[in-house]
């Protein structure tokens, strides 16, 4: 079964995906992750009140993405 959206294995598999993607151009020379840690936004019926896309919560605390991330990043295996 997929992971439901916004979770950290939602985040996992997206960032996956794109790896794959990246990893077939050589002309690919960095990647940016788009939020860094999760945020407080103001509350609104079609909205949580806190976002929790980023790669690291709130609390700074590091999420699956981030363990992901920093695999990739230093060259090891998943």
């Amino acid at each position: 079964m997929p992971p439901l959206m916004f979770t950290e294995e939602y985040q996992r598999e997206m960032l996956t995906r794109y790896h794959d993607v990246f990893d077939k151009f050589d002309f690919v020379v960095g990647e940016h992750v788009w939020c860094f840690a999760g945020f407080m936004m103001p509350q609104h019926l079609s909205r949580v009140m806190d976002c929790q896309k980023g790669v690291f919560t709130r609390q700074r605390e590091p999420n699956a993405a981030a363990h992901m991330l920093r695999k990739r990043w230093n060259g090891m295996k998943d």
